[in-house]
């Protein structure tokens, strides 16, 4: 130990067991006592008389510190140096004379059995030796039984004079006592067998636990090498020697000893079954639960057949209780992706626009993955024909007859709450638009003030949910279903509310001439208006703008055709979704009847423009020849009218007989104005047709 150029033989010592023990290189000591505080502790043991101990530790992150203190809750091995005695320890002395020294196990209990090492009692009085004997070896079973437990693992203890079976079997005469410790042995291991034969992978969902797929494919893997050990310590020479005591001795525990063996060896081959199927899906599942919420039903079905090629080619696991966990847990990985992508706790606290789209988008995905089980499961048989092919294997094909709730109930409360979630954002997303809608009229002031109200009175209801802490998405939370049925109490009462307000507005505004006098948008000119009265002015618009007075004195816009747009949008987007609300549809149904009248007005007025502008068309190319016939008698004819009344006289046609003239757009040349007139009169046809689409008429 030159090399670490210590200069005290006492911390050589150390750092030469520390080393060798924990196998390790001279620049961790060193690196360990370069640091004052540490060296500061360790010469504080050497020279100070009250310090009695040392412990050297090595660290995860692979570095090495020294404490005063026994180490509590260490999860590496450690080195201890204790005082024989309260003295300091001399820097030439011989250091061993002083200290007792060793390792600590990060797992004490594996070390527990050297208490009942018998070289610790040969000294003691036989009476005594013998009693603790007795009791220590009971205590190191059961702690060997809990240390078995602790690693997953079923330890069967044997009996104490194990080693003396050999000879008892040699010689065919044994002693009564030991035979009854033998089966003593035998019925607490059957004890523990059956225990493990009765552990089911159901156990953490009955618990009120939410595990998912992973932990069923744990749990055959652990009771697969559990079985496995079991089965390694049946099969040691020394268990057999206990079996053929009994089978000699014509113990009554013989024949349950062989048929504990027996089970033993089923549940181990069932298992291993079990266990090499599902094995295949452990890659899905982690991708599965890995991926991102945007590409989580990619994996669905990929799940699904590989569930459907297990239950049809495992007999060990075609079994609708077995069958039933995996699809619970499957249930529960859903469930969780879907909590992390929205968010249980801020769900509601954020703009009600930009979380609607992620509900829908949730509840798109649950809905998947409740079809793509549907469709599996009608498609059984099929998986049963592939395996047959594959394998060559020809089973009974077994259907799941269980009810559909046995999988899905958590799930179904799951998408039940989702879709509560989806309604409340929905509600709010139609009622705040209320604060954009501006009734006109003689009694529009006191409407407005009513529709503020209402959306003030929501707008605290809804903020409610804001100053909530609880988890939204929890199914169990009751405190979240006792604020939604309030909140639908109160939005029923708005609705009725504002159902109101919209029938007072339909009987104040029954007609588009009393709508633009009302609310005539100062931008416009009477040229401006009398064109969209008189060609483009859709009958969904005319009748929504009539009924609910929308402020267009609020929309700087200037072009007739950018008014029309904007109002249709403006429309749609504030009222539309409103007036599917029941009790709101209810009181407005009525009024679709006069929606029908005005549209069946309103194509009958576009027909006679049609027709009119057809005739005129075709009286403009008469012209010249009546010209011709008509010029030699112009004399004869009342001489102030002007040309065009003169030949309305010739035809015998009065003032509401075609024009000469056709219609255009002002300043715009013939063929170019006539098309735009064209185009708005087939607009009036089919912008009314659709917007009445997007309606849910009776």
């Amino acid at each position: 130990m030159s090399e670490l150029a210590l200069d005290d033989k006492r911390a050589e010592f150390i750092a030469e067991y520390i080393l060798t023990s924990h196998k390790l290189k001279n620049d961790k000591w060193m690196k360990l006592w370069n640091t004052d505080d540490i060296k500061q502790k360790i010469t504080n043991f050497f020279e100070k008389p009250d310090v009695t101990q040392l412990f050297i530790l090595l660290m995860p992150s692979g570095f090495l510190t020294a404490e005063n203190d026994f180490p509590v809750g260490s999860k590496s091995k450690a080195s201890f140096f204790m005082k024989k005695s309260k003295e300091a320890i001399p820097k030439d002395g011989v250091i061993t004379k002083y200290i007792f020294y060793g390792d600590l196990s990060y797992s004490p209990l594996d070390h527990f059995s050297v208490f009942v090492d018998e070289k610790n009692y040969s000294s003691w009085p036989s009476v005594v030796y013998e009693d603790v004997i007795k009791y220590a070896h009971g205590l190191k079973r059961q702690t060997d039984i809990v240390v078995g437990q602790a690693k997953g693992k079923t330890f069967l203890p044997l009996p104490i004079e194990q080693e003396r079976l050999k000879e008892h079997v040699k010689e065919g005469k044994v002693n009564r006592s030991f035979i009854y410790a033998i089966e003593s042995l035998v019925i607490d291991w059957s004890h523990q067998i059956h225990k493990v034969l009765l552990r089911d992978s159901s156990q953490p969902l009955l618990s009120g636990l939410h595990p998912t797929p992973l932990v069923e494919l744990d749990f055959w893997k652990a009771k697969v090498e559990n079985l496995e050990n079991i089965y390694s310590q049946l099969c040691t020479p020394k268990v057999k020697q206990m079996a053929q005591i009994l089978e000699q001795a014509n113990s009554s525990y013989f024949v349950p000893f062989k048929e504990m063996f027996k089970s033993i060896v089923t549940a181990l081959r069932e298992a291993q079954d079990i266990d090499m199927h599902l094995t295949m899906m452990r890659t899905r599942l982690e991708d599965m639960e890995q991926a991102e919420f945007d590409q989580l039903s990619q994996h669905i079905e990929p799940i699904f057949d590989l569930i459907c090629l297990v239950w049809a080619s495992s007999k060990g696991y075609r079994q609708p209780a077995r069958i039933l966990v995996l699809l619970q847990e499957l249930c529960n990985l859903m469930i969780n992706q879907c909590r992390t992508n929205l968010d249980p706790y801020d769900i509601l606290k954020g703009e009600a626009e930009e979380i609607q789209p992620k509900i829908e988008y949730t509840l798109k995905i649950l809905h998947k993955f409740k079809n793509i089980y549907h469709q599996h499961r009608e498609n059984l048989p099929k998986y049963f024909e592939i395996v047959s092919q594959k394998l060559n294997i020809s089973d009974e094909i077994t259907l799941w007859e269980f009810k559909n709730e046995l999988a899905f109930s958590r799930y179904d409360s799951f998408v039940e709450r989702v879709n509560s979630v989806h309604h409340l954002v929905s509600t709010a997303i139609e009622f705040l638009k209320l604060e954009k809608l501006v009734f006109g009229g003689i009694e529009g002031g006191s409407l407005n003030q009513r529709v503020t109200e209402i959306y003030e009175s929501f707008c605290n209801k809804y903020k409610m949910f804001n100053d909530r802490t609880y988890d939204v998405l929890d199914p169990l939370n009751e405190e979240f279903c006792k604020d939604f049925a309030d909140f639908n109490k109160h939005v029923q009462d708005l609705e009725h509310r504002l159902s109101n307000v919209i029938e007072h507005a339909v009987d104040d505004c029954p007609a588009l001439e009393h709508f633009l006098k009302k609310l005539p948008p100062p931008q416009l000119t009477c040229f401006q208006l009398s064109n969209i009265i008189a060609l483009r002015w859709p009958i969904y618009l005319y009748l929504k703008l009539s009924l609910f007075g929308i402020g267009l004195n609020r929309m700087k816009i200037t072009n007739p055709d950018t008014l029309v747009i904007s109002c249709i949008e403006s429309l749609i987007s504030i009222l539309h979704t409103l007036l599917d609300r029941p009790i709101i549809k209810e009181s407005f149904q009525p009024k679709y009847k006069l929606l029908t009248r005005m549209l069946n007005e309103e194509m009958d007025t576009v027909k006679n423009i049609y027709d009119y502008h057809v005739a005129g068309e075709k009286f403009r190319q008469e012209i010249p020849l009546l010209n011709s016939i008509s010029s030699a008698n112009d004399k004869s004819l009342t001489g102030d009218k002007s040309s065009e009344e003169k030949h309305d006289v010739k035809l015998g046609l009065n003032k509401k007989q075609p024009s000469y003239y056709s219609e255009i757009h002002k300043n715009m040349p013939r063929l170019s104005g006539n098309l735009k007139w064209a185009n708005d009169l087939k607009s009036r046809i089919t912008q009314p047709m659709e917007m009445i689409n997007q309606l849910d008429l009776p």
